[in-house]
């Protein structure tokens, strides 16, 4: 039971992670998804 929480825990960092990651350098690049950097920005930020 430990175990699988510490797996979720590790998949949200790393969903988290990768989210910020894709805010600061893949979405700045396209154009019409603006408002959804701030989104993802903020999700990944909270996790």
């Amino acid at each position: 039971m430990n175990k699988k929480r510490n797996y979720f825990a590790l998949a949200l960092i790393l969903i988290g992670f990768l989210l910020v990651e894709a805010s600061m350098y893949v979405l700045p690049y396209i154009v019409g998804l603006k408002d959804l950097e701030l989104v993802a920005f903020g999700f990944g930020f909270v996790s």
